[in-house]
């Protein structure tokens, strides 16, 4: 049996100092899609990251009818440049994005791999 959800999204694969003082987010857009035929009720929407260069991010959506889809548009994640600033390497990351039900159930999870830049260094290729 499928997923009852479908997660998308436009992500940057790099994370620096630069995005925090220019407000360039890291997720530009995020969409889920129902993909069942019941209606998904109290949702809730998480992103974390490792190693911690963002604070947690947390958004519930009281519902998405069965195959529709609903677009958050880009993801404010706070940024903590305390680490980014710290940075003397290259380090590489993950970014878990989770949706569970009201019963805490993980209904969909997607992991994005990433490459969180030392604080001098840039990379215009890959935002």
């Amino acid at each position: 049996m499928g997923s009852k959800l479908q997660i998308e999204g436009a992500y940057s694969r790099v994370v620096n100092f630069a995005m925090k003082q220019n407000y360039v987010p890291v997720i530009r857009k995020l969409t889920l899609q129902n993909q069942s035929s019941d209606t998904l009720e109290n949702l809730k929407i998480s992103v974390k990251v490792s190693p911690a260069f963002a604070a947690p991010w947390e958004q519930e959506i009281s519902r998405i009818p069965a195959g529709e889809k609903v677009d958050l548009g880009a993801i404010p994640l706070q940024l903590l440049p305390e680490y980014l600033y710290s940075l003397t390497e290259r380090v590489a990351g993950t970014m878990e994005i989770t949706v569970s039900d009201q019963n805490g159930e993980e209904l969909e999870s997607v992991s994005q791999g990433l490459d969180v830049l030392a604080y001098d260094e840039l990379s215009l290729i890959h935002i």
